[in-house]
């Protein structure tokens, strides 16, 4: 098994209802249905904008394949997409949240970068272009 990377970001969403998804829903999703040994996310933004931690950090994620699961990986709980499930938006909490959250990582890990999901892997995860958003 490949080391981790702490220098690639990938960025998810959970493409799920934040009025119902918390941490434990994401357990449940990882660990219980899917037979993971972790929550496949290092980190997880909930709508309040609190970024609460998934697996441990020094382990390899379950997040983004083979070729991406060395990076550190965090799920934005809600939708980042143009079309369906609209309500689910991320809010513009979880935006600064995130935004002040990729700032202090940089601040650790000075040459940092980050992408979105479909980024990495062919998928249509994280919705809209993160950079747009995270910018």
């Amino acid at each position: 098994m490949s080391q981790r990377d702490p220098y690639g970001i990938v960025i998810h969403h959970s493409a799920s209802n934040p009025a119902t998804t918390t941490r434990e829903t994401i357990y449940q999703w990882h660990v219980v249905s899917r037979g993971w040994d972790d929550i496949g996310y290092h980190f997880i933004c909930l709508p309040s904008g609190q970024i609460v931690p998934g697996r441990p950090f020094a382990n390899r994620g379950a997040h983004a394949g083979p070729g991406g699961n060395a990076f550190t990986g965090i799920c934005v709980v809600g939708y980042n997409g143009s079309e369906d499930h609209l309500d689910w938006k991320w809010n513009g909490i979880q935006i600064r949240s995130v935004q002040r959250w990729l700032n202090d990582y940089r601040g650790i890990f000075e040459n940092a970068w980050f992408k979105g999901h479909r980024e990495i892997k062919p998928t249509l995860c994280p919705g809209l272009d993160v950079h747009e958003v995270f910018s």
